[in-house]
């Protein structure tokens, strides 16, 4: 990755572009799995019944996916509704980079007189010396995560209130939890099946 503020040369933006690529492609099949039991077509994904797990809400049948570009996941499914309860998977740590950004608030001045209501504070662009510095700041830390091993840890998808359209069941609210601690939700508010789409929406 190439320092904050700095254009990347042709070859690493290709680079960068083919590794976004594929990671777009391996986390939409991880939510394709929990939607339609697939993968995408690309990843040449197999599966393989990996058995039950217990709980006390009941019992879901396992099935591992994987292929040999290191795609690893198992989706859980409900034994009496053969609905998707969840997909689990191992990833990277999220990793946090502190080097400020480019708006930087001011200090608010002192209140005048013995009124109460007090001044919004000022909001001032990064001096020059101030971006340099967190561009600076910023690729030090960049440069040491890049020497540390990066910690992997479970993350779990779920998949809940199944509604039919179309003919066709969908899960209505999804949640994401790494470690046990949920990250993100979502409520989907509606599903069109097969829905007409304008190609000029795709054009450049």
């Amino acid at each position: 990755m190439p320092p904050p503020g700095e254009k990347p040369s042709p070859e690493k933006q290709a680079r960068m572009d083919r590794v976004m690529l594929r990671n777009s492609r391996t986390e939409l099949s991880r939510l394709m799995l929990g939607w339609f039991a697939a993968a995408h077509p690309s990843l040449s994904v197999e599966f393989t019944y990996a058995g039950e797990a217990e709980s006390p809400d009941g019992t879901a049948e396992v099935v591992d996916a994987k292929n040999a570009d290191g795609f690893n996941a198992r989706l859980f499914i409900d034994r009496e509704t053969r609905l998707p309860l969840m997909v689990t998977y191992r990833g990277p740590q999220p990793r946090v980079v502190t080097a400020g950004g480019p708006i930087r608030l001011a200090a608010p001045p002192a209140a005048a007189g013995h009124g109460t209501a007090q001044q919004a504070p000022e909001r001032r662009e990064m001096t020059e010396e101030e971006r340099k510095k967190a561009r600076d700041e910023a690729e030090k830390q960049l440069e040491a995560l890049g020497t540390q091993p990066q910690a992997t840890v479970e993350f779990t998808l779920f998949f809940d209130d199944w509604r039919e359209v179309g003919g066709i069941k969908f899960p209505h609210k999804l949640r994401r939890a790494m470690s046990g601690t949920t990250t993100e939700e979502w409520t989907i508010g509606k599903v069109k099946v097969n829905p007409k789409i304008d190609p000029k929406k795709f054009e450049g």
